[in-house]
């Protein structure tokens, strides 16, 4: 079987570094679109990373899909090999079709042991299930179940663009308003990682957000990845989840899925208590522009709707006033749609909230019922 080999370079930029993951192979790779893939980090790192684990999981998801087996030339620890073995198992149980068995060699394999105090960094969007991380280990979680949670870190190359530098400068200020209120650092990147490899982002995001967790690692040993699903309602095959998410981390960081304990609805409970986090919540996807709601997607208008389900005020991140009409006519496509709202009402029956926006829910779930769309009220931030 013919291999990748990786290897790493740096440069100094400003006050920060310019990281190189260079990508090597004898014969063209179709899902590699650039070689040199590089990671802008503009302050908290100077010196090269001792090991090169923080490389590895998006070359073996690369590895994967092209059925060569991979070499890192550099150091790597024993921890990164055992865990990208374990990794390369799951993905090809999972997508057999798209993903083939490799092997993975170093140029060397270090048994290295960390023995400095425990620092945690979170990876950072704005989002809901980044904001729970961090309400649960500064604010809201049981003293002895938190992490020591210094720092954030904000990507700009994944769900913002790499060449919108405007929008990263406001998402990044949102961010530095809720993280300072609870003495958390935020650092930022600039990735062209998500472009190179070709893999699709729903399988490859956990493996990149740990890559890009894992260039701090001189610095941090402990990363967090936010948790998409609960336990009682994973979704398997995704890109980041509890089983493989921690298998990306090695010897000089352990990456940690954080929050599966607890469902969509749970966290905006938790946060509704942080003004502002709440107030600077970024959950959607749809809007042209990435630093702001749209408000009128599904996803914005059932965020919205957690709130008012918990018995809370809808924040100013989100649409001030949502109509059944709203509610009606949001996609309800697929089963996991369905559940949503299903919860959605379930939870404002025993919480003791109602009002119109409950019995448009149950009307949507019995299939629209066309009496529903003579009236359409609507509800406002108080509500």
């Amino acid at each position: 079987m013919s291999k990748i080999t990786i290897r790493a370079d740096q440069k100094r930029l400003g006050q920060g570094v310019r990281r190189f993951l260079i990508v090597e192979s004898e014969t063209p790779l179709r899902r590699l679109r650039h070689d040199r893939i590089f990671f802008d980090i503009p302050e908290g790192v100077t010196a090269r990373p001792a090991l090169l684990d923080c490389h590895v999981a998006p070359a073996l998801m690369l590895a994967m899909a092209e059925g060569r087996d991979l070499f890192v030339q550099g150091p790597v620890s024993r921890r990164m090999i055992h865990n990208a073995y374990e990794f390369v198992e799951a993905w090809v149980s999972w997508r057999p079709a798209l993903f083939s068995r490799i092997g993975i060699e170093a140029e060397s394999i270090v048994d290295h042991v960390d023995n400095r105090p425990l620092r945690a960094i979170q990876a950072f969007s704005g989002g809901l299930d980044a904001l729970y991380t961090t309400w649960y280990h500064r604010i809201g979680g049981p003293e002895p179940a938190r992490k020591p949670l210094q720092a954030g870190l904000l990507v700009q190359g994944f769900d913002i663009s790499p060449r919108d530098d405007s929008a990263m400068q406001i998402i990044y200020d949102q961010g530095r308003a809720i993280l300072d209120t609870v003495d958390v650092r935020l650092f930022r990147m600039k990735t062209n990682l998500k472009n190179a490899i070709r893999i699709d982002w729903e399988m490859f995001h956990g493996a990149a957000i740990a890559c890009a967790l894992m260039q701090f690692s001189d610095e941090f040993n402990q990363g967090l990845i936010g948790s998409s699903g609960p336990y009682d309602a994973l979704e398997i095959p995704w890109g980041s989840n509890p089983i493989t998410d921690p298998l990306t981390g090695g010897a000089a960081m352990t990456i940690h899925h954080d929050g599966c304990g607890r469902s969509r609805n749970d966290k905006i409970d938790a946060i509704a208590g942080w003004p502002v986090a709440a107030d600077n919540l970024r959950v959607c996807w749809r809007n042209p522009d990435p630093s702001q709601n749209c408000g009128t997607c599904e996803k914005c208008i059932r965020t919205a709707l957690g709130f008012l389900a918990n018995g809370h005020a809808i924040p100013k991140s989100l649409k001030a006033e949502i109509s059944v009409a709203d509610i009606l006519s949001c996609p309800t496509n697929n089963k996991v749609q369905m559940d949503r709202f299903r919860q959605l009402r379930d939870l404002a029956i025993r919480n003791g909230v109602t009002g119109p926006w409950v019995e448009a829910i149950s009307a949507k779930l019995q299939a629209r019922n066309p009496a529903w769309q003579k009236k359409v009220p609507v509800l406002s931030r108080a509500a």
